[in-house]
């Protein structure tokens, strides 16, 4: 057998094993440490970082949630806007519906006057869906975030240029029809299907 120093120790293996192990003084005091009690001069430093990493998820979900409400309630305007444009344009046609078999039905006065506020009511959504595209700030950010969005929100501003000049030339159309609607509301035209010529 072997003699022990004064600086090894027998000591039982962590496995388990019988085998008997030397150890360094430096080991055992490692080992030997008495258990480490938690400070009680700062408990609020775990509530602070809870307090903190919840604020890190919470605040950008809300803004995330902000940004997508105000998304769909962009969406939702543009949509009500552009359908209501292209009603009004739509109106116009079911007001003038059946006047093909007599052209004079196209310069009768009342008709006018109704397809002239319909053009008006047209020119006045199809503005207000070009100043939405053009100047609201989630618009602007989705494009420059997504750019694959920049030709559907161009295509969309095009469109509602068209509305514009659609409802303009129909403006410019029944101020014109209204000044010679008189004119032909007279007995040759009204009581027979001849042509002039």
């Amino acid at each position: 057998p072997r003699m022990k120093t004064l600086k090894e120790e027998p000591v039982a293996d962590l496995v388990g094993s019988r085998e008997q192990a030397t150890v360094s003084p430096i080991s055992e005091a490692v080992v030997a440490a008495p258990p480490r009690v938690h400070s009680k001069r700062f408990p609020f430093v775990p509530f602070l970082l809870l307090v903190l990493l919840l604020l890190g998820i919470v605040v950008p979900l809300i803004f995330a949630v902000g940004y997508g409400m105000n998304a769909a309630m962009t969406y939702t305007t543009l949509r009500n806007q552009a359908h209501s444009g292209v009603q009004h344009l739509l109106n116009v046609k079911t007001i003038f519906t059946g006047v093909s078999s007599h052209p004079t039905g196209f310069f009768d006065t009342h008709k006018l006057h109704l397809a002239q506020e319909e053009f008006v009511a047209a020119h006045h959504d199809f503005e207000q869906l070009q100043y939405t595209i053009d100047h609201t700030s989630i618009i602007h950010t989705v494009t420059d975030l997504f750019p694959a969005y920049r030709s559907q929100v161009s295509s969309a501003r095009a469109a509602s240029q068209i509305g514009i000049d659609v409802a303009d030339i129909g403006q410019k159309l029944t101020n014109s029809a209204l000044l010679l609607a008189p004119s032909f509301h007279g007995s040759l035209l009204s009581a027979s299907s001849e042509p002039l010529v």
